[in-house]
C-alpha cells in the first residue's frame, strides 16, 4: 500500500538544502520510496491515501541531541529550578520519577512528548543509576524497550562517574569539613562511603546492553558524566575503547560557571585542555552544554571536529546562561553530524 505526505514545501534535509514546492513524499510500509512534485507523484504511483495538504510544510523528523528521559516534569516531583550544583545535590532528597517500577512509563511519556513536537530521534544520556547499582540492567532495558515500542530512534549513552559526589573536590576532603550529624545522615542514605562503579563494571554493563538492544534504531555511545565527575583513568579507558571500536562519546562539559572556575583552577588549559591532553578531542566527541566555552576553546573543538549540543532551556532553567551559539555556528561546531547520533 502506497501513501503520500503532501506539502506546499517539502524540506528534504539534504546538504544542499533542497526544497520541493507543492511536493509529496511517497512511502510504503513505513519506508520512503520516492519524492517529487505532487502531480508527478500522483501520476507515477497509485496512492491509497494522502496525508497533509497544499498548506503544510513537510520536513524530516527533528533530533533531540541531549536528553535525560524526563517524562514527568521535575517540578511535579518537587525538584525546583536552581543553579546546577544545588539542583544536583538536592536530588538525593526528592522522590524521583525516573527510576524503579515506572522507569518504562516515564520514558514512554518523554518519548510521546518528543514525538508530538516533531522529534523522532533522541540522544538519551542515562545518568539516574550507576553500572554497579541493583537493577541497573533491568532499568536501562526498560528505557530502551520504551523507545522500541514508540518506534523512535535512540542513541543511548549510559553514564558513569567515579569522583566528586558532593562538590568539585575530593569526597573525603569535603566530608571531613561537615558536622558529625550531617555525616551520619549521609551514611544512613548510603552516600558515605561512596560506592562508585569501576571502569570494568561499566564496560561489562555497556556491552551487555549493546548486545541485547543494538539495532538499526538503537545505537550506543559512551556517556561519561563530565570531566569534573570522572577520573583520568576512566576517561582514558573510555578513549581507548572509543578509538578501538569507533564508538562515540557524549559528555557534559563547561555547563556552569562553577565548572568554569573549577577547570581553570585545576588544569593549566582548563577542562578543554584537560580533555585534549587525554586524547578525547576528535570527531567521535559530542560536548553537551558548553555554555562557558571561550573563543579559543571553540576554535580548538572545531579543529578537532567535535560537536556541541547546547541545550538552551536547561541552560536557562539551571542558571547557567546562554551558550555561544553564533561563534560555534561560524566554526561549524553545532551538533549536526549524522555519525554522532543517527543509527
Amino acid at each position: 500500500m502506497k501513501e503520500a505526505v503532501r506539502g506546499r514545501y517539502i524540506l528534504t534535509g539534504d546538504k544542499a538544502g533542497t526544497t520541493i514546492r507543492d511536493g509529496a513524499i511517497i512511502f510504503s510500509n513505513g519506508t520512503i520510496i520516492d519524492m517529487g512534485h505532487f502531480d508527478a507523484m500522483q501520476r507515477k504511483h497509485h496512492l491509497e491515501r494522502v496525508h497533509g495538504s497544499h498548506n503544510h510544510v513537510v520536513l524530516p523528523g527533528l533530533v533531540n541531541a541531549h536528553h535525560h528521559g524526563n517524562g514527568i516534569h521535575l517540578l511535579r516531583v518537587g525538584r525546583m529550578d536552581a543553579p546546577l550544583e544545588r539542583f544536583i545535590s538536592s536530588s538525593a532528597y526528592v522522590p524521583d520519577a525516573k527510576v524503579g517500577p515506572i522507569c518504562y512509563e516515564n520514558t514512554v511519556l518523554a518519548g510521546l512528548k518528543m514525538l508530538k513536537s516533531g522529534v523522532t530521534t533522541t540522544l538519551h544520556h542515562y545518568i539516574y543509576s550507576e553500572a554497579n547499582s541493583s537493577g541497573y540492567l533491568e532499568m536501562t532495558s526498560l528505557c530502551l524497550q520504551a523507545y522500541k515500542d514508540l518506534g523512535m530512534r535512540v542513541a543511548f549513552a549510559p553514564g558513569i562517574k567515579d569522583r566528586h559526589q558532593f562538590a568539585y573536590m575530593d569526597d573525603d576532603s569535603f566530608i571531613s569539613g561537615l558536622p558529625a550529624h550531617a555525616v551520619d545522615s549521609l551514611k544512613r542514605m548510603g552516600k558515605v562511603p561512596a560506592q562508585y562503579p569501576t571502569a570494568t563494571q561499566y564496560f561489562q554493563a555497556f556491552d551487555q546492553l549493546r548486545n541485547r538492544h543494538q539495532s538499526s534504531r538503537c545505537r550506543f555511545l559512551f556517556g561519561p558524566s563530565g570531566p569534573q565527575w570522572c577520573s583520568p583513568q576512566v576517561l582514558k579507558e573510555i578513549r581507548e575503547r572509543s578509538e578501538k571500536e569507533d564508538i562515540g562519546i557524549h559528555i557534559h562539559v563547561l555547563e556552569s560557571p562553577a565548572q568554569r572556575k573549577y577547570g581553570d583552577r585545576e588544569y593549566a588549559g582548563g577542562l578543554i585542555g584537560y580533555l585534549e591532553g587525554l586524547g578525547l578531542l576528535n570527531s567521535r566527541l559530542t560536548v553537551a552544554h558548553g555554555v562557558q566555552l571561550t573563543k579559543e576553546e571553540i576554535r580548538k573543538l572545531a579543529r578537532a571536529d567535535c560537536k556541541l549540543a547546547h541545550n538552551p532551556s536547561s541552560n536557562l532553567r539551571l542558571f547557567n546562561g546562554v551558550a555561544p551559539i553564533r561563534r560555534c555556528s561560524k566554526k561549524d561546531l553545532l551538533w549536526g553530524s549524522e555519525r554522532t547520533i543517527t543509527p
